[in-house]
Formats: C-alpha cells, structure tokens, sequence
C-alpha cells in the first residue's frame, strides 16, 4: 500500500468514528475519482472532524473530567444531602463503580449507594473495600480529580461556525407582588419507593417573595397524581428547608392533600426563596408496582396571610415514582413504654438527673437494622417549661447520653440522635428521659410518645423510612396504639411541695436581762426554706 493510499485509510477510519459520534453522514462516501478531487475531500473531512473535537471541548474517546466536590463528613448506610447527591453523580461517571444507568441520584445512602461504593473502591486500590465513603475514600477522590486531564491538540480552525451551547436557565427573578412557586432545581429525581415506608421525599417547591415585602404562606393543597389510590397513602407532610413540620400529618381525600399551618406559617422573607419539602408515607398494603407524583395544581392551592397574590406556572408537579413491594426487605420497628412507677412518684425540688421516663424501641420485622434518628415527646403533666431542665435521653442500659434539650417547647421537646440509635433486627433497646427539677411545686409531669410521626427511624440496608408502630404493649400502659405511656399516674412525678424548718440558733444567748435594758437580743433562730422560696408573712 503506498503513502497516499494509507492516508485514504486513515481518513475512512476517522470518517467513521465521527459518523457514529453525530449519528448521520457527514459527507458523501469517498469513490473513485481524481487524486486532487479525493484530497479536497480529505481536507473537507479533516476540517469538520476538527469542528466536532472543538465542540466537544477534547479528543474523541477522552472521558470528561469530573467536578470536584469538597465532602466534610463520612458517608454511609443511612446518609442524605447534597454531599450524597454529589457523591452519586460521581459514581455515575465511574465505568468502575457499575453505577445502574437507569439510576438517577436520589441524596440517599442506601444499598445500590453502597454497592457502587464498594466497586469504586475495589477498582481504585481504597482497602477495605467496604462501600463506607470515610477518610482513605475522600482522600482517593481528591488526589484522583487533582489529576488533571490531557490537554487536547488545538484544533485547526473549523470552516463552519460552531453552534453556541444553550445557557442553564437562570433562576426564577422575584415576583413583582406577592410570591411565586417554582419547582426546586434539585427536586427529588424519579425513583422506586417500598410500600411501608415513611417520610419519602417526593418534591421540592421554591416560594419567592417580591421585594416589597415577606409573605407568610400559611397552607398548601397538594394534588396525586399517577395510577395510585387516595388509600395508599397513609401521610402527607410539608416540611421546610430546616427540617421542621408544618401542620398536620393528612391523609388524602379525592386526590387531594389539605395542609393548614395558619398558627405556624412559613415566612418568606422579602426577595428571598425559601424551600418546602412534600414527605409522604406509604401504606404497607399498597398495590406492587404502581405511580404517582405531587403537584401544586392552580395558584389558589397556595394560602396566604393576608391579601398577597400568589403567581406560578401551574400546575407545579414532582417527579414520578415507582411504588414495589417492600414485604421482603423492610423492618419495622415497634415501641413500647417501660414501667418505672405505675404509681406516681414524689420527687424534691433541687432532684438532677431525675429518671422521668423509659421507653424500648424493638426491630419486629427481622428484615434489617433499624437507625432511630430522632424522637418527640410530650409533658403531659401539668409543669411548665421552666420547671425541668437539662432534659437528657440516655441508653438506658450502659447510661450513655444520646441527645440533650435545655428544657421543653410549648411543652415538647425533640431529641436529635447523631449518632444515631442502632436496633439490631430482631432485638430491642430501651432509652430514658432525665431532667432536673428546678420548680413547680405541686405539679406534676409525664413524658409519653404521642404520635407515629413523632419518631424518626430508618432501615439501615434499605435506606427506606419506617413508620413506628405500639402494639408490643408489655408495660401495660393503656393499651396498644398511639399516645405511648399516657396511663394516669403512669412513670409520673410529682413535685413536692417546699416546707419551711424553724430552729433556734447556737449563737442564741442566755443568761438575765437587766431591768430598763433597751435593744436586749433574747435569742436568734434559723428560718431555713427547702424545695423552693417561701414567703414569711407571720411568725407567732
């Protein structure tokens, strides 16, 4: 073969590759002809193949490089937020992490998470290979995006333009009045769901005040949507972007999900966006297999405190999601008061540390791990806020503290685990509320568990929500179901009352008192109060 005939070669080859890369023929096939026609040719094909590898900003067959991301924290079983997101992206971009292309990025740490980890590690020399994203596996992403990627050849300048790529869409600008309603840029993408489970994040929604003024959204009328039944589903939330729940748990009616929060709304400070969340939990009998979406249908599904207009795009819908059986991998987690006293206890003014209460968390179902993340209770006694303090919940069997709260709120109080509490499946483990009583003399207080929604617990392998249960019922404390340990007098204090010691003192004197003395000191006593500050009106 001689020189030019191995260049007509080469060129067919390069031809080819950059038909397969736009999808169509670029040119003509290459025939017989002249050898100044077929070199036209080749530089015709050679400018457009340096226009393509110019577009694509790298030689044919590089891959991309990655965006680096700064992870601040261990990542494992259990783990959500932006850094999960972040992390699963850049799995998806690793031929080695055998990420599922069907997989979107969920923010959430769970088994196929896991998986893709653990080949990502095995492929990049990271031992143990354990799919934990820790200290070694940070440190392996770092040093592998330090690297910097080959510098492609300069490309001859191309004959034809390029075509100028398509800007992101900016953000949404703030409304004229009132506020707007967009859907969050970072909404939770498609994914499959188990039935039985809990607090499933489904759609994000961007409120947008104008800048005359904040608005104060006060509910939100959700639509269903999808081949789903009102019945599958068991809970509908809004949370804001700190975590927090506004109004009610509902259930749905006519596919439609009504949440009020007029006494709790949620402040949109003036030219400022404020994100809301839309958690659903999923009823266990749930048909295998079926959809749905949520979505803010019409403008009037959005109240207002007063008379702020509300604009948007309606309807203002989530993503799909697929709904499988979750029977055969699921736990489940059941909880259960635990007797301290069935008689209430009298406890003094000035008690730290005091044992209020106990409560036992069991993993029933036998399925996975469970991680308790968060637990709410409420004083159902009548002592105010002020009367405890330093409340702390403790593993009640070697004393650890596992959160703490400086007192109650409105009579609640939340404590966050982190860590958080690990149920083996199939076992239990029972957790104590302590406080110190520093008033309330008389009153009386109880800590019970009065809602379902009151727990927060997920499925370790799973990574799914699970929705507690009472039907263990063992101490007895008025029956299976929700409130937990509300039995009168049952794990209840009661405050003592102060009381008031009267003694004479030592230094009192003794001896006679001289006729016409003025001022004479008879005795001195010691007036002594415990339990709390008395007032001394008479002394007879």
């Amino acid at each position: 073969m001689n020189k030019f005939s191995k260049k007509v070669v080469s060129l067919g080859l390069t031809a080819t590759t950059v038909l397969m890369l736009t999808g169509g023929a670029l040119v003509a096939p290459v025939v017989a002809q002249s050898t100044s026609a077929l070199q036209a040719q080749i530089d015709a094909l050679l400018a457009q193949i340096a226009t393509l590898q110019a577009q694509l900003g790298q030689p044919s067959g590089s891959p991309a490089a990655a965006s680096a991301y700064t992870f601040t924290r261990d990542l494992t079983m259990g783990s959500k937020g932006d850094d999960v997101t972040a992390l699963q992206n850049y799995l998806k971009s690793q031929s080695s992490a055998n990420w599922p292309a069907s997989q979107a990025a969920t923010g959430y740490f769970g088994p196929i998470t896991k998986s893709s980890v653990m080949a990502w590690q095995a492929a990049s020399a990271v031992s143990p290979a354990a799919g934990y994203f820790g200290t070694l596996s940070r440190a392996k992403y770092t040093s592998m995006l330090a690297v910097a990627p080959a510098t492609p050849t300069t490309p001859a300048t191309p004959t034809t333009p390029t075509t100028p790529t398509t800007p992101a869409a900016p953000a949404a600008p703030a409304p004229a009045s009132g506020v707007a309603v967009t859907l969050a840029s970072d909404t939770p993408a498609a994914a499959t769901l188990p039935d039985g489970s809990a607090y499933n994040k489904v759609a994000k929604f961007n409120l947008t005040a104008a800048a005359t003024g904040e608005v104060k959204v006060t509910g939100l009328t959700l639509t269903r949507s999808g081949f789903s039944l009102n019945s599958d589903f068991t809970g509908v939330m809004v949370f804001d972007s700190n975590g927090k729940r506004h109004g009610n748990v509902v259930t749905i009616s006519e596919a439609k999900a009504v949440i009020m929060f007029t006494s709790d709304p949620i402040t949109v400070p003036a030219g400022q966006t404020v994100a809301v969340w839309i958690e659903v939990n999923i009823d266990a009998a749930q048909a295998t297999n079926g959809t749905f979406a949520f979505g803010i249908n019409a403008m009037t599904d959005v109240k207002t405190a007063g008379t702020d207009t509300v604009s948007g795009t309606f309807p203002v819908t989530g993503s799909i999601f697929t709904v499988i059986n979750g029977a055969n991998t699921l736990g489940a987690v059941d909880i259960d008061a635990v007797t301290i006293s069935a008689a209430a206890r009298t406890v003094d003014l000035g008690s730290t540390d005091y044992q209020v209460s106990k409560f036992r968390f069991y993993e029933t179902a036998g399925k996975e791990n469970a991680n308790i993340t968060s637990v709410r209770f409420y004083n159902n006694g009548n002592t105010t806020d002020a009367d405890l303090s330093n409340l702390k919940l403790k593993n009640d069997t070697d004393g650890t503290v596992l959160a703490t709260a400086a007192m109650t709120d409105g009579k609640y109080v939340t404590f966050a685990l982190s860590p958080a509490l690990t149920v083996l499946k199939g076992q239990n483990k029972t957790v104590a509320i302590t406080a110190d009583v520093v008033n309330g003399s008389t009153r009386t207080a109880q800590f019970i568990i009065q809602n379902d929604y009151d727990v927060s617990a997920v499925g370790v392998s799973t990574g799914g929500g699970l929705l507690p249960t009472h039907a263990t019922n063992l101490a007895g404390d008025a029956g299976a179901g929700f409130p937990i340990g509300d039995a009168a007098n049952y794990n209840t204090i009661t405050i003592a009352s102060g009381s008031l010691t009267v003694t004479k003192d030592v230094s009192s004197p003794s001896g006679t008192v001289s006729q016409g003395q003025n001022n004479a000191v008879l005795g001195y006593w010691k007036v002594e109060a415990t339990g709390e500050d008395i007032e001394l009106q008479k002394a007879d």
